[in-house]
């Protein structure tokens, strides 16, 4: 979550220090923001971009991108690590509480725990 926050800043920032005298929605850093992550989903038109700076418009959405993509895939990741290790714990308890249940020793122990 930190990520995303953090890149997002950092590039609409650059948008607003590029960009910001000529397109209206760079012109500060909450609209530089909201465009950003708009851009994002796809919302953002590489023309006009270009046609304010050829290098530096298409390279900057492009470090965008690659960052944005990074962070989420990082997160996706992460999220998939937990549930691994969740249900690797789980399993090993369930194996652990089988052993004891199939183990003749233990049948006894359980059995003269319900006499008492």
């Amino acid at each position: 979550e930190f990520g995303i926050v953090l890149v997002g800043f950092a590039t609409a920032s650059a948008f607003l220090l590029a960009f910001g005298t000529r397109f209206e929605k760079f012109r500060n850093l909450p609209e530089a923001i909201t465009s950003i992550f708009m851009g994002f989903l796809g919302d953002i038109s590489l023309t006009e971009l270009r046609a304010a700076n050829y290098w530096l418009g298409p390279l900057l959405f492009i470090i965008f991108l690659l960052l944005g993509i990074f962070v989420l895939l990082n997160m996706f990741i992460a999220i998939i690590g937990e549930a691994y290790s969740t249900t690797k714990e789980d399993m090993r308890r369930e194996a652990a509480a089988r052993k004891v249940a199939n183990d003749p020793s233990a049948q006894d122990l359980i059995q003269l725990y319900m006499r008492h």
